[in-house]
């Protein structure tokens, strides 16, 4: 295989969105690209986590930023939108993550992890996408005695990116996703996901 594919998928209303390799490993690379993993996915991913463990509320924009900013603002990575936003209509407008920002993180914030790498070939491109909520105590109490299936859920979630992928999310980020945080390089492997360990 002399070439390889690069494709995406998203599910539009239910924030998830993927992109990655159209292949089953590593084998069916090219040689001009024989390093993807060490280049940009490893790298993507671990700036990824650092966006998730820097979320909690009373954070300010700011500090999310420089949590990423060395990835994001690598030429390299080809990062051209902010990273990360709130989710509505104008979802790319409305983004507390910039340089110098003084939003703060407020409990009920939906947001979106949205950061897009669209690197120049042979790299390619890899994004995560995926929808949370910020919520206090108070909240997450009102969540479980309102809908405790929801609670559980969204517990499970968190449980799964702590123990299983190694992210240390804050018990204020509710994840929305069955897939939150999973970064598959191979989409044709879906099971084989970036994880520390």
């Amino acid at each position: 295989m002399g070439e390889y594919i690069n494709f995406g998928f998203g599910v539009w209303g239910a924030n998830i969105a993927r992109a990655g390799l159209a292949t089953e490993d590593e084998k069916h690379f090219p040689s001009s690209a024989s390093n993807i993993l060490q280049e940009l996915y490893f790298p993507y991913f671990e700036m990824m986590t650092r966006w998730y463990e820097s979320l909690e509320i009373g954070t300010d924009g700011r500090s999310v930023y420089n949590a990423v900013k060395e990835f994001v603002e690598n030429p390299d990575n080809g990062v051209s939108l902010n990273p990360g936003h709130l989710i509505h209509n104008d979802e790319w407008l409305n983004s507390p993550f910039y340089e110098g920002s003084q939003d703060v993180l407020h409990s009920g914030m939906a947001i979106q992890c949205d950061i897009i790498s669209a690197p120049k070939s042979p790299l390619f491109g890899v994004h995560v996408e995926d929808g949370l909520v910020l919520a206090d105590e108070q909240l997450r109490n009102e969540l479980r005695k309102k809908f405790p299936n929801t609670s559980a859920r969204f517990d499970s979630r968190r449980d799964f990116m702590k123990q299983k992928l190694g992210i240390e999310i804050s018990d204020e980020v509710l994840p929305m996703s069955d897939i939150q945080a999973c970064l598959a390089p191979f989409m044709m492997s879906p099971g084989k996901v970036l994880a520390w360990i």
